[in-house]
């Protein structure tokens, strides 16, 4: 599973907004929407700050937290 899928994934099952997620992570609202549709690059420092916030980790990602 992308990285994108997970975290859309986790917004839609914490009902949280993509806006939500740029306050709770100090990412920038529009980083955040470009990212998350594609149009930009998830970069890993964003990625990292996402996936704390989210309580995602590595071994979710690769599928051997299941």
């Amino acid at each position: 599973m992308s990285d994108i899928t997970l975290i859309n994934k986790r917004l839609q099952e914490g009902n949280l907004s993509r806006y939500q997620l740029a306050k709770m992570t100090g990412i920038a609202a529009p980083d955040i929407y470009n990212c998350l549709n594609g149009n930009r690059p998830l970069y890993p420092g964003w990625r990292k700050k996402i996936f704390d916030v989210l309580g995602l980790t590595e071994e979710v990602e690769h599928g051997t937290d299941e």
